[in-house]
C-alpha cells in the first residue's frame, strides 16, 4: 500500500507541476466565460450596415405604416438602445408586368443596390383570403429582416382589420392581455414552527447550476483521464515503465497512477467548483450549491476517474503510440458523451423512469445522478446510495480488468493490441 501511495504522490506532483495542467486550470474558466460573453459582444458589434429593401404594396394599405415602424426602429438604433442594423423600406409602385418588375428588383439585389424586396398582396386585409407576404433575397441566412417584416406587417394588418370592423385596436389589446403566471416553490414549516412562504423559482438556480456542476465534472474527468493514458504510453515507449516495475508490481503502478490522476482531478474540480460557487453567490443563487452537493461532486468525481482512468490506462498499456490509442478510445468517448444527450430529458423529468434508470447505470451514474441531485426535487437518499454502490462495484471491476491488461500490456512491445487481444488478456490466468 505504501508503494501505491508513493507512486500516487509522484504522479500527482508530476501532473500538477506541468505547464499544460496549469494552463488548462487557468484558461478553462476564461474559455467558459468567454463562450458566454463573446457572443454577446459580437452581437453588439455585428452587422450594423443599413439594409435597404423595396416594398411593393399591392393593397395600398401597408407600406406607409411599415415605413413609420421602420423610422421608430431606426430612431432607437441611433439612440443606442437597439444594437442592430437599420432597415430602410423603399416603396415601389406595383407594375402590370409582375414578372418583369420582380426580375428588375432581383437584379438590384444582385448588384447590392437593395438587400431584398417584399410584396404585400392586394387581399392582405381580407381575413378569408390566404394571402402570403413574398420576401425575395439572396441572403437566406440573414433572418433579422424577414422576421421583422413578418412581425410588423402582422401587427399592421391586425390593427387595420380591427379598425375596418369599427373595433378599437388599443381596447382589443387591453382586453386580450394575457394573464401572467408566477412560478413559486412550496410552503414549508420552519424549525420554530413558523410557516415559511415559498420563493420564486429562478432559471439560473434551476437550470444553470445543475447543468454547470455536471459539465464541470465531465470536463475535469476528460481532461485528467487522457493525461493518464499519455503518461503510460510515454513511459512504455521510453522504457521507463520497465525500470519502475523493478520496484513495484504492475497493479501498484497502475493504482498509484489512478490515485494520482484522481488527486489532479480533485484539485481541478475544487478550483472550478469554488469559482462556480463565487459566481453563484454573485448572482444571488449561492444557496443552490450546498455542502452536500459539493461532497457528492467529489465522491462521484473520484468514482468516475477510477472508471474512466482505468480504461484510459489500460488502453495506454495496450498500444504503442497515440495514433493507435485514438481508435481504441473513440468508443469509450462515445459512451461517455451519451449522458450529455439526455440532459434535457433528465432536467425536465428527474423522477421519470428513464432518468432514474440512467442515473443507476454505470458509467453514466456519476454524471446523471449528480445532475438529479442538484435539481428540485432531489432524488431519494437511497437512489444516491445505490448509485454510489453500483458505481463503486463497476469501478472495482474496471480497475481489476485494467490491472490484467496493464500487467500484460505494459511490457509488450511492437504491434498494438486490438480489442480481441485485450479480451484474451482478461481471460488469461
Amino acid at each position: 500500500m505504501s508503494k501505491i501511495f508513493a507512486v500516487a504522490r509522484a504522479e500527482l506532483g508530476m501532473i500538477v507541476r506541468t505547464k499544460a495542467f496549469l494552463v488548462t486550470l487557468l484558461l478553462m474558466p476564461v474559455f467558459l466565460v468567454g463562450s458566454v460573453l463573446i457572443p454577446q459582444l459580437l452581437a453588439k458589434h455585428g452587422d450594423t450596415d443599413t439594409k435597404r429593401f423595396a416594398v411593393i404594396d399591392r393593397s395600398g394599405e401597408v407600406a406607409a405604416a411599415l415605413a413609420a415602424q421602420a423610422d421608430q426602429r431606426n430612431a432607437a438604433i441611433r439612440a443606442g438602445t437597439l444594437p442592430m442594423a437599420p432597415f430602410v423600406p423603399e416603396a415601389r409602385p406595383a407594375s402590370a408586368d409582375v414578372d418583369g418588375q420582380r426580375l428588375a428588383l432581383s437584379q438590384e439585389v444582385r448588384e447590392d443596390r437593395l438587400w431584398a424586396f417584399v410584396e404585400i398582396p392586394a387581399d392582405v386585409l381580407d381575413p378569408a383570403a390566404k394571402a402570403k407576404i413574398l420576401y425575395y433575397s439572396n441572403h437566406p441566412t440573414y433572418d433579422d429582416l424577414p422576421n421583422w417584416i413578418k412581425a410588423t406587417v402582422d401587427k399592421i394588418v391586425k390593427e387595420k382589420r380591427l379598425a375596418g370592423n369599427h373595433l378599437d385596436p388599443q381596447l382589443i389589446e387591453k382586453l386580450t392581455q394575457p394573464v401572467e403566471t408566477q412560478s413559486l416553490g412550496l410552503y414549508a414549516r420552519g424549525p420554530n414552527g413558523e410557516i415559511k412562504p415559498p420563493v420564486e423559482t429562478d432559471w439560473k438556480r434551476d437550470y444553470i447550476v445543475p447543468f454547470g456542476l455536471m459539465y464541470i465534472l465531465f470536463l475535469t474527468i476528460f481532461i485528467s483521464a487522457p493525461q493518464l493514458m499519455n503518461v503510460v504510453i510515454q513511459e512504455k515507449m521510453t522504457k521507463i515503465s520497465e525500470v519502475l516495475l523493478g520496484s513495484v508490481t504492475p497493479f501498484e503502478l497502475m493504482m498509484g497512477k489512478l490515485l494520482g490522476g484522481a488527486g489532479a482531478s480533485a484539485v481541478m474540480g475544487l478550483v472550478y467548483v469554488t469559482g462556480a460557487t463565487f459566481a453563484a453567490v454573485k448572482f444571488g443563487i449561492g444557496d443552490a450549491i450546498t455542502p452536500q452537493i459539493i461532497v457528492m461532486f467529489l465522491v462521484f468525481m473520484a468514482l468516475a476517474i477510477l472508471v474512466y482512468g482505468s480504461i484510459f490506462v489500460a488502453v495506454g498499456a495496450a498500444v504503442s503510440d497515440l495514433k493507435d490509442a485514438q481508435s481504441l478510445i473513440t468508443p469509450v468517448m462515445l459512451i461517455a458523451v451519451l449522458p450529455m444527450f439526455a440532459v434535457t430529458t433528465v432536467m425536465k423529468s428527474p423522477a421519470s423512469p428513464l432518468s432514474i434508470g440512467l442515473s443507476l447505470i454505470p458509467p453514466a451514474t456519476p454524471f446523471v445522478m449528480l445532475l438529479r441531485a442538484a435539481l428540485q426535487p432531489p432524488p431519494p437518499l437511497w437512489h444516491v446510495l445505490l448509485g454510489i454502490v453500483l458505481t463503486t462495484g463497476f469501478a472495482v471491476g474496471c480497475v481489476a480488468a485494467a490491472a490484467k491488461i496493464f500487467r500484460v500490456g505494459i511490457l509488450a512491445t511492437g504491434k498494438s493490441a486490438s480489442f480481441g487481444e485485450m479480451l484474451r488478456w482478461l481471460r488469461a490466468r
